[in-house]
């Protein structure tokens, strides 16, 4: 997953923000780390999308 991160990441516009999303919030956590190391804006969606799931039914 880092390495395809790595290789896109020049496709990332800095100016905008980034919703990070994964099933339970994890990887979410290590690539929002990964990016904003970068100096991106990003938002972590809490909770994973497991999480929205739940919270939509």
């Amino acid at each position: 997953m880092w390495l395809l991160l790595a290789f896109h990441l020049y496709e990332l516009d800095k100016s905008k923000e980034y919703i990070m999303v994964c099933r339970f919030g994890g990887r979410r956590d290590r690539a929002s780390q990964y990016i904003e190391s970068y100096g991106f804006n990003v938002v972590n969606m809490v909770g994973g999308i497991l999480a929205w799931d739940e919270e939509k039914e």
